[in-house]
């Protein structure tokens, strides 16, 4: 499920933003340098299905990028009321026995990687999304404006 909380442009770009946090964040380094054992840790947790694993490992890495924007000069929150109040309702599913996980891109907009759904979030649009068909490599004219095949 995708929580839109905030529709239009951020204010800061996500390319913008990451190169702030890496020349003024504390944290970036060590985000980083932790990030191939966080892939690890998530490509076994999807091979064993332990969806515990997984959702652990994808929220504490979104906590981390987004630790690092909020300690870079001057800070990059993205994250707004309505953000909180999806993770609010995330934790009381999970609380509930509910398997459900958060995950933050660089923005406001809350992914709940689900069953259930955000849709009575004050301030919140929901779209559903289902796993694309993987990573595969794009011709570099697509960063020109043409579509891709």
């Amino acid at each position: 499920i995708v929580a839109v909380t905030e529709q239009g442009p951020k204010a800061i770009g996500s390319g913008e933003a990451m190169l702030r946090g890496q020349r003024t964040s504390p944290f970036y380094s060590s985000w980083l340098e932790r990030q191939n054992d966080d892939l690890v840790i998530a490509r076994e947790a999807v091979l064993t299905q332990d969806f515990a694993k997984l959702a652990a490992v994808a929220e504490h890495n979104c906590l981390k990028m987004h630790s690092v924007m909020w300690t870079s000069r001057p800070s990059i929150v993205y994250w707004n009321e309505a953000t909180i109040a999806c993770l609010e309702v995330i934790r009381t599913l999970q609380s509930d026995g509910h398997a459900v996980f958060f995950t933050i891109d660089a923005g406001p907009q809350v992914k709940a990687i689900c069953l259930a759904a955000l849709q009575q979030t004050s301030g919140v649009n929901t779209m559903r999304s289902s796993l694309g068909a993987g990573a595969k490599l794009l011709e570099s004219g697509l960063a020109s404006g043409l579509e891709p095949e």
